[in-house]
């Protein structure tokens, strides 16, 4: 699916993309090239660690947004890549988490995530890097817990707004997901 982000990105005006995973020399060549700004999570631990510290309080906050991209309060973004980290939320955390993230999505802005659709997941996120243009090098550890599995539609469901725009099942057992943001259903869904 990188194909598509990079078409995605390069058919837009100042474009914009939110990685919430570590940055990496791969990936700030790969955006570079595409003329667009880069942003990635500025927590001191990492986005998993932050995740795994507010979930049990209910979920990342408006709070957590401002400590994650300091003095980007106004930003929104083009592209979004949250890599596995879905994977490692419970629903009403996720829910939550996407709530908060649609606030700042452009109109059309994509979304892409992977999900685990074997029995078992590893227990912290992958490392993720760009291997190259268009595939992805994925470095995870041992399986250990039970995978959430959570089903492209009832993900659609639970994220107000978004909508499947590709899915792709890969050989190690991920499922690549690709969603696209209609900021007038996000906006209706929450006016309700």
């Amino acid at each position: 699916m990188l194909p598509m982000l990079r078409e995605h990105l390069r058919n837009r005006t100042n474009a914009t993309v939110l990685d919430l995973g570590p940055p990496t020399k791969n990936k700030l060549a790969y955006f570079s090239n595409i003329n667009c700004r880069y942003y990635s999570n500025n927590f001191p631990d990492s986005f998993y660690g932050r995740l795994s510290y507010a979930a049990p309080e209910g979920g990342f906050s408006e709070i957590d947004f401002r400590q994650m991209l300091p003095g980007w309060d106004s930003l929104e973004f083009d592209v979004v890549l949250a890599w596995d980290y879905f994977d490692h939320l419970n629903r009403e955390a996720l829910k939550q988490f996407v709530a908060q993230l649609a606030q700042r999505c452009k109109q059309h802005a994509f979304l892409h995530f992977l999900i685990t659709q074997t029995s078992h997941m590893p227990k912290t996120p992958a490392l993720i890097d760009l291997a190259d243009q268009d595939r992805i090098r994925y470095v995870s550890g041992t399986e250990a817990l039970p995978a959430s599995r959570h089903p492209a539609k009832v993900l659609e469901e639970m994220m107000p707004g978004f909508s499947i725009r590709k899915l792709c099942l890969l050989r190690n057992g991920l499922q690549e997901h690709l969603f696209t943001f209609n900021k007038d259903a996000f906006l209706e869904n929450a006016a309700h």
